[in-house]
């Protein structure tokens, strides 16, 4: 009986060993090369390589809370909720431009794969997602270096239609009470009253950035600018 006990006892403490071993734990490094702030944002890990932000989709409440506000809280209840799911969390606080923030995540499967969602916040709709398929790591398993060096995408949950002059007006008439060119822009944004859906977003207007910048600092409106490429430098590498 003891030696039962005992055998039992082994082959549960392998078991467990097994289990710890099979997590490989990376490390995603985000820099913001923006000119703005990065909102607190979600960071996850799927069981599949199907991310949960496609274009063309119906924004989520909580995708649009956080592209809207900068608060990932109803995001990362959302998040949880999906039975493909199987690590998040949120990160601690704001990116300011030139910072870098560092996550330590877990990886069982090479075919789960790790998402990043944030704000950009001197917008009204805006958010940056990155999308990983660990696929693409397993030929690096045993590397130390960086692994993947990648840019996050920029999107927008479609709420709104993109900041524009409407004809016989002007930037002096629309946003006569707007303090910044930040609060100006998210006056011209006009409520999309169509389905919205997420998509690429597709840069300011030259018109819009030229009578932005004829009111307000020049500087001002040089941070509010987001190259379509995505501004955020994603660092992926094994911890």
């Amino acid at each position: 009986m003891n030696k039962l006990i005992k055998g039992s006892f082994l082959a549960a403490t392998l078991c467990a060993a097994s289990l710890a071993q099979a997590a490989t734990h990376y490390k995603i490094k985000v820099t913001n090369g923006s000119g703005m702030p990065i909102s607190p944002g979600v960071v996850y890990v799927t069981a599949n390589a199907e991310p949960l932000i496609k274009i063309g989709s119906l924004p989520t409440v909580g995708f649009t809370r956080l592209c809207q506000t900068g608060n990932p809280d109803v995001r990362i209840t959302e998040i949880n909720k999906r039975a493909n799911v199987i690590w998040s969390q949120k990160t601690s606080g704001p990116i300011l431009p030139g910072q870098t923030f560092e996550l330590r995540l877990p990886i069982s499967n090479r075919g789960q794969s790790i998402h990043f969602e944030a704000m950009y916040g001197k917008t009204k709709d805006t958010c940056a997602v990155y999308n990983l398929n660990t696929r693409h790591l397993a030929r690096f398993m045993d590397m130390t270096v960086p692994l993947v060096v990648d840019k996050d995408e920029v999107v927008s949950t479609g709420a709104f239609l993109d900041p524009a002059i409407s004809a016989g007006h002007s930037v002096g008439d629309v946003c006569q009470a707007a303090a910044s060119a930040v609060d100006c822009l998210r006056l011209l944004a006009e409520v999309n009253q169509n389905e919205n859906k997420i998509r690429f977003f597709p840069g300011y207007l030259p018109s819009v950035l030229n009578a932005l910048e004829e009111k307000y600092d020049a500087q001002d409106v040089q941070s509010l600018m987001i190259p379509t490429s995505g501004a955020l430098r994603i660092q992926v590498f094994k911890d």
